[in-house]
């Protein structure tokens, strides 16, 4: 086992705009960072632009035939319905008590990822309102600074002296429910902006407002009943407020105004979107106790075969 396979080894899956911020995140705090390419190999420039200053990080690249064995930690940035095969992809590749730590929008890949972890790996689940763009294959622009959180996903009782290091200022107790309301926030922004072609900042305008308070209003419905916190017991307890609710999806639009959902971005470059994962998550929790969500349903319907 070589140097780059020590406790603080990092194994980024996914060289989108999150998965090479995380990259350069990670390597400016002394760590050790291979981020998993198809075809690129060896050191890296990544250049990292923070409000129109440039800095760039030495990042090594590996294919999968080339990641040194053995890395402690995984963080798996791909889209949301790749995050699965991403998995199996790497996991007889790191080590057998690695921690498995996924990032992506949307809610349900967590769950799945859980279920079919090998013995001893552990899921951490990450929820950002961090903003990237990617300008090219080496160079990003954080457009957003937002707030970031993980946490054990299980709800078990793990010992956070066990937590990476790396994020152990970003820890939550409840991560499924801070996962939760950050679908909430996805399943109001993205397929508004997704649908209309329009910039996040517009949703505080007419007559993108007046839609966004009813899919907000809709989702507080589902949210409240009983039985959906009877099947979703991380999320017992929670308090549900139309108010906060609606402060917090238009503060994000707020902040992030000029920019593009990342919905809008996949489908105008013709790639599958995550609304499988977003309003198709809520569609399927409220089938479960017998509610419709016919905005939610629309705009699944407008967006999963939009391409």
């Amino acid at each position: 086992m070589t140097d780059q396979t020590s406790f603080e080894s990092w194994l980024i899956v996914g060289a989108g705009a999150i998965g090479l911020l995380w990259a350069c995140k990670l390597q400016q705090s002394g760590l050790n960072v291979t981020v998993l390419t198809k075809d690129i190999e060896g050191m890296k420039n990544i250049g990292l632009i923070q409000k129109t200053q440039l800095h760039e990080h030495q990042i090594r690249h590996a294919s999968i035939e080339k990641i040194p064995l053995g890395h402690s930690h995984v963080l798996i940035c791909t889209k949301a319905f790749d995050q699965l095969n991403a998995y199996k992809q790497i996991k007889h590749h790191i080590s057998p008590s690695a921690c498995i730590i996924t990032l992506c929008n949307g809610m349900g890949i967590q769950q799945k990822l859980q279920a079919c972890l090998i013995k001893n790996h552990k899921l951490i689940a990450g929820s950002t309102t961090e903003g990237a763009l990617k300008h090219s294959q080496y160079s990003i622009e954080q457009t957003g600074t937002g707030t970031s959180t993980f946490g054990f996903f299980d709800n078990q009782n793990h010992s956070f002296s066990k937590f990476p290091k790396a994020i152990a200022e970003y820890k939550d107790n409840n991560i499924a429910a801070k996962i939760l309301m950050k679908a909430v926030i996805n399943a109001v922004i993205n397929p508004i902006t997704a649908i209309n072609s329009i910039q996040n900042g517009a949703l505080l305008t007419e007559p993108y407002y007046s839609q966004s308070i009813k899919t907000i209003e809709e989702l507080v419905t589902l949210l409240k009943n009983s039985n959906f916190q009877n099947n979703n017991t991380f999320f017992k307890g929670n308090r549900v407020e139309i108010e906060s609710i609606k402060d917090t999806v238009f503060d994000v639009a707020r902040k992030t105004s000029a920019n593009r959902s990342s919905m809008l971005e996949d489908i105008s470059n013709k790639r599958r979107t995550e609304i499988e994962f977003i309003s198709g998550y809520f569609i399927n929790e409220g089938k479960k106790i017998g509610m419709k969500l016919p905005i939610q349903e629309s705009y699944f319907e407008k967006i999963a075969y939009s391409i």
